[in-house]
């Protein structure tokens, strides 16, 4: 529900940190839990990407038929209509509903399988130019419309179906509708199951939404106020041998009741829907009566601060529902919650949904819920959240702030100690500046520092290093000093440092890092008249130590966007570009620490680039985000040696307004085993709603391995083996330093990605000789044992 400004990984956990209000899990419209565990969500469930559902029913044969409201995103693609999904979860290609090219002109709310005909109603008036108003006959075995069953609905706007049963040889049909077959059906009728034809109608004033059937007894709900000639309100019973009206006295709002759902359980009726009274008792959105003498059970008391309750099922003794509510019984409970059935007592499950409508089933022992969603467990998490590595769940370190809007820029981990680069407010009762440290351990909020001197000043970099916190911001005074945009506290008592560089005034940073006892800047540098993309201070007397001068005009104008050291080299990322060689634009440059450009080293503009952003190394390949048209950002990987794209991984970061915008940044990353968890500023990951922190599986990506973690250098002197002759013509040797304990495979790629030899080597061996026969000169990367290594290949002229 935001934007992550930076993640930051420390042992098996993972910190998170920007501005948003929750966090949870991405789970799409259609999740599963099992009945006796509500904390894990099923993941053989198929994942609907975008969009809503209004029902889903079981195939009889492990399968699912799910109802389409309006359109739905699945792996991408869209869907209207009806889907089918096997018993594997996969989607039925062969079902004609399902299939990409059919259409239905409006949504669909109710399904209802009987004797191999699925009955489909909703608001459609056709399906494929075919003339199909309001409700079809589908049948499985000839997997084609049943053209003879025709209700003969007449098409008026807002009109639909919206809940199908099957009495005997009837199909009980309710909705919002006023004719079938040019006769009366006053929003519920009975149909001939085989032709359509009207056989009854029920004469209600208003729509009927929910219908239930017990032997011979209908239950009927909705928003009517007049059924069968009687006045009822929002409730009705009936018996359905000669269509009589029963006793059963409910009146919602004492004039017209929103009843959207109902369950019989034993004696009793459970009804959920958008209402304040019953029979004049206050029992806003949820009641439980006896089904017979409608006597209201005072014992079950369940309330909202918006009581609109649209479906509920029973599993054992609790009641679990959904609708459009935030609280129930006092406690954060959003669009889902559980209660115990006899109580109404809340449960304490949380599986709070992002997302509305909401409607939720049990099949086999499971709950499924269902809506239109995209986040489930969701929790409240103001601008900052600990998750547990791998499981990936959060754990019960809360900001409780008063600020919706608290925007955290940046932070950093020393001990058990975090420190906040932030905008200020209250958390947790304690009033915090732009700059404070939280305990992990004892939970203790201290504000560190008075930043100002200018209006809306701001911290927005931290660094940590050798017991000093370095601060960069839009500052100009820190605790009534001059201290123009840079800083270092002392974190043993917290206090001002002596430091000082006296930056230029406008001065802004994008990154920070420390090599040879110096501090190397990223960004937009100012000195005197001149501007840099990236320059340098002494840390021990603040000193200027130099500094890569930007020149504003058109074709040199760079901006530092991020800073990445390895050994005695530094990568700097621009959001412009640089013209350092005829004809070559590149957004990533290779510098020593006198920011002398390598210039063998070109990551070359891509087609439609406008620059590149956050860097990394992964095995010693250069890692580094890339903005394609100023709308998308992916992932490209470098070379080393001389900066060419060597792969970009299948991913593109976008977004919508008003979320995101045009922004749509990967702003921080991290590495945990094999997989790349990516933090920023969107809402869509090649098309999928995912907001703010994305994980992408390395195992899947063959160039390079995602094992080594950004917080661990590279140690270049433990390898195993080696290519020898290197450079060479194509014949060399892998020499190991020791003989091979397993049997291991060995793979070489070229720069962009693609795999050109793979074999495997048995155990034992010690040295392994290549022949690459008929490649072209160039440099190569080879996969052995964990470890990556290039080699270069010179073809004799």
């Amino acid at each position: 529900g935001g934007y992550l400004s930076k993640i930051l990984k420390s042992n098996d956990t993972l910190f998170v940190a920007g501005s948003y209000s929750v966090g949870g899990y991405k789970t799409g419209s259609f999740i599963g839990y099992s009945e006796t565990d509500r904390n894990s969500i099923d993941a053989d469930l198929p994942f609907i990407d975008t969009g809503e559902l209004r029902d889903i029913i079981s195939d009889g044969n492990g399968g699912w038929y799910v109802a389409i409201g309006g359109g739905i995103s699945y792996q991408g693609d869209p869907y209207r209509g009806v889907l089918h999904f096997n018993a594997d979860m996969s989607l039925d290609d062969d079902f004609s509903l399902t299939q990409p090219g059919s259409s239905f002109a409006g949504t669909i709310n109710a399904l209802k399988l009987h004797n191999n005909k699925l009955f489909v109603g909703g608001s459609f008036n056709q399906y494929n130019g075919l003339a199909q108003t309001y409700l079809l006959s589908f049948d499985i075995p000839t997997n084609s419309i049943d053209q003879a069953f025709n209700a003969g609905f007449v098409a008026v706007p807002q009109n639909q179906v919206k809940k199908i049963e099957v009495y005997q040889n009837q199909l009980l049909v309710g909705g919002d509708f006023a004719t079938g077959a040019g006769q009366p059906a006053n929003y519920f009728g009975a149909f001939d199951i085989n032709t359509g034809d009207l056989i009854y109608d029920f004469n209600a004033n208003a729509d009927v939404k929910q219908i239930a059937i017990d032997a011979d007894t209908l239950y009927a709900g909705g928003t009517f106020s007049v059924f069968q000639g009687g006045t009822k309100f929002g409730m009705a019973k009936m018996n359905l041998t000669d269509y009589s009206l029963l006793p059963f006295n409910a009146a919602f709002d004492g004039f017209v009741g929103r009843v959207f759902d109902f369950k019989l359980s034993e004696s009793d009726i459970y009804i959920g829907g958008y209402f304040s009274t019953i029979n004049g008792s206050n029992y806003p959105g949820l009641v439980k009566m006896n089904r017979y003498d409608q006597e209201i059970d005072t014992d079950f008391n369940v309330t909202f601060d918006n009581a609109r309750v649209e479906s509920f099922d029973l599993q054992g003794d609790q009641l679990v529902f959904g609708g459009n509510f935030n609280q129930v019984n006092g406690a954060v409970r959003e669009k889902l919650a559980q209660v115990n059935r006899f109580t109404g007592e809340l449960s304490t499950w949380d599986s709070s949904v992002a997302g509305y409508p909401v409607f939720v089933k049990t099949y086999n022992n499971r709950l499924i819920v269902f809506g239109n969603m995209d986040q489930m467990n969701r929790q409240i998490r103001h601008s900052f959240a600990a998750l547990k590595m791998p499981e990936r769940k959060l754990l019960p370190i809360n900001f409780i702030s008063s600020d919706f809007g608290l925007t955290i820029r940046d932070m950093v981990k020393e001990g058990n100690m975090l420190y906040f680069a932030a905008s200020g407010n209250q958390i947790n009762g304690v009033t915090i500046g732009k700059l404070f440290s939280y305990n992990l351990q004892t939970q203790e909020i201290v504000n560190i520092g008075d930043f100002g001197g200018i209006p809306n000043a701001t911290v927005d970099r931290l660094l940590i290093h050798d017991g000093k916190l370095y601060i960069n911001g839009y500052f100009l005074e820190v605790n009534g000093l001059s201290r123009p945009r840079l800083a270092r506290i002392n974190l043993s008592d917290n206090t001002l440092d002596e430091w000082n560089p006296q930056l230029g005034g406008n001065t802004g940073a994008r990154s920070m890092k420390v090599l040879n006892d110096k501090l190397f800047i990223a960004g937009n540098i100012n000195v005197g008249n001149d501007q840099y993309a990236a320059c340098a201070v002494n840390l021990s007397d603040a000193a200027w130590a130099g500094g890569l001068l930007s020149e504003p005009t058109p074709e040199e104008y760079y901006t530092g966007t991020d800073l990445y050291i390895d050994g005695n080299s530094l990568y700097l990322s621009g959001n412009q570009r640089l013209s350092f060689t005829p004809l070559v634009l590149s957004a990533v440059l290779k510098l020593n620490e006198q920011f002398e450009i390598d210039t063998d080293f070109v990551a070359q503009q891509l087609d439609n680039s406008s620059g590149a952003e956050s860097l990394g190394l992964i095995n010693g390949v250069l890692f580094a985000m890339h903005r394609i048209d100023s709308e998308f950002r992916k992932i490209f990987f470098h070379s080393p040696l001389n900066g060419d794209s060597l792969l970009s991984l299948d991913i593109t970061f976008s977004g919508s307004a008003p979320f995101v915008g045009p922004v749509n940044t990967p702003t921080s990353y991290v590495f945990s085993d094999d997989f790349l968890l990516i933090g920023g500023n969107w809402d869509r990951v090649n098309g999928n709603a995912v907001r703010g922190l994305a994980v992408i599986d390395g195992r899947s990506v063959p160039f390079p391995d995602l094992v080594t973690s950004l917080d661990k250098p590279n140690d270049h002197d433990s390898n195993q083996w080696t290519a020898f002759p290197n450079p060479n013509h194509g014949q060399f040797q892998i020499r190991l330093h020791s003989p091979l304990a397993k049997k291991s495979q060995i793979e070489i790629f070229d720069f962009f990605g693609r795999q050109i030899h793979s074999n495997i080597i048995p155990a034992g061996a010690q040295n392994v000789d290549f022949d690459l026969n008929n490649v072209e000169s160039g440099i190569y990367l080879v996969r052995f044992n964990n470890q990556l290594s290039k080699i270069v290949v010179q073809t004799p002229k």
